[in-house]
């Protein structure tokens, strides 16, 4: 054995188990040895390696289940953090754009007291802005006109953009206001040019028909089969899917693709005006038609603001050429009466006659968009205002948020 004490190994004689005698006289080894072949149980060593490999596996697994959560945990807050840091950049655009709308708003009521006349004075671009200074605006005829010719409006607010575009609403013909005879025949003369100048895009549905549909779609108590070429409500209950008409103002100019006749060639037609670039820069969408106000009757057309489209729709003797020439006149000259106008563009007394109460040189409902820019996000507000300089105020008539 070895000895611990010398730390020498040395052969000894390992003592004899002690016997225990047996009842029947004989003995046996109080401890017998085990046989040879015969295991009373697994090795201390084999044990130890067992619950050490047991313990590695255990270990291993929660390991594993701590890095899913913090995996999960880590993606999360980086989910929150970015919709943190974009609902920051919404709200902050959407206050600039809010602030736009404002601003406008104030921009127009501050005209509103400086004259009877509204018009589309020198353009942006012919100002000098060196110095990052505005112009002073009480020294600046129809400054609110910046914003609706060419290019939108803008101007850096704190770490963002504000754009704004602003558009006369009574330069456009009202949809709304139809059933006056003057209003539904100006709107019958641009349906007309617009079929006739582009037939591909408006097809071949008569000018009367869209006019008397929207009638229809509006008052729904029109007459059947009497002056009516419009569709009827019996058209809108035939339809899949059907629907019922309106029997109610229109709110917006997308009621358009609802009513009979109103192909999507024809809706795209309305909407571009001019052309595309048109459209770009006006604050609704359409440059020709609206639906404000939506009382159904009162309006007059701007003759300062219309586009050549609607100058030309005026009387059915007016041609693209004379619209031009009011355009060309006007930049220089804005007219400050409909005698001025009269006088020098209407020379038979019968149109001077039937344009005395269908036009004017003066406007009260603008449409607004306003757009918040913040890095990569942008909010845009589209507003539409009228003005009441009696109260000094402006009452809202539209308001809606997109982006």
């Amino acid at each position: 054995m070895f000895n611990f004490s010398s730390g020498i190994f040395s052969p000894t004689i390992l003592s004899a188990s002690p016997k225990k005698p047996l009842s029947d006289g004989s003995e046996r080894e109080a401890h017998p040895r085990p046989r040879a072949g015969v295991c009373s149980g697994p090795h201390p060593l084999i044990l130890a390696r067992e619950q050490a490999g047991l313990a590695l596996v255990t270990v291993v697994l929660i390991v594993s289940l701590l890095a899913v959560v913090l995996v999960e945990f880590a993606y999360n807050s980086r989910i929150q953090l970015r919709m943190a840091d974009s609902f920051a950049k919404q709200l902050k655009a959407y206050t600039i754009a809010r602030g736009g709308i404002d601003a406008a708003a104030d921009l127009l009521l501050f005209d509103s007291r400086k004259g009877q006349v509204d018009f589309f004075s020198a353009p942006l671009e012919s100002f000098d802005f060196s110095g990052g200074i505005l112009p002073d605006p009480t020294k600046i005829e129809e400054i609110w006109s910046w914003a609706a010719q060419g290019t939108p409006f803008s101007y850096p607010v704190g770490d963002g953009i504000l754009a704004i575009k602003i558009s006369d609403e009574n330069g456009k013909i009202n949809l709304n206001q139809v059933e006056e005879v003057k209003t539904r025949k100006i709107a019958y003369q641009l349906f007309e040019t617009i079929i006739s100048t582009s037939a591909e895009r408006g097809g071949k549905i008569p000018a009367e028909a869209l006019v008397d549909s929207i009638r229809e779609w509006t008052d729904g108590d029109l007459e059947t089969g009497t002056d009516s070429q419009g569709a009827e409500a019996d058209f809108y209950l035939g339809l899949t899917p059907s629907y019922s008409s309106k029997e109610g103002a229109l709110d917006s100019l997308s009621e358009l693709r609802l009513i009979g006749g109103f192909t999507p060639q024809l809706y795209a037609a309305l909407m571009e005006g001019d052309g595309p670039e048109a459209r770009k820069i006006d604050a609704l969408g359409s440059p020709l038609v609206t639906v404000f106000p939506q009382q159904s009757s009162g309006g007059k057309i701007n003759i300062n603001t219309a586009p050549a489209l609607v100058l030309e729709s005026l009387h059915e003797s007016f041609t693209p050429g004379w619209a031009q020439e009011i355009i060309d006149y006007r930049k220089d000259k804005p007219f400050r009466s409909i005698t001025d106008f009269l006088s020098q563009f209407v020379p038979d007394s019968q149109a001077r006659l039937d344009l005395q109460n269908m036009i004017s040189v003066k406007s009260d409902v603008f449409s607004i968009s306003s757009t918040g820019v913040i890095g990569d996000l942008a909010v845009t507000i589209k507003a539409v205002i009228t003005r009441i300089p009696s109260e000094n105020r402006v009452g809202l008539l539209y308001f809606r948020v997109e982006g």
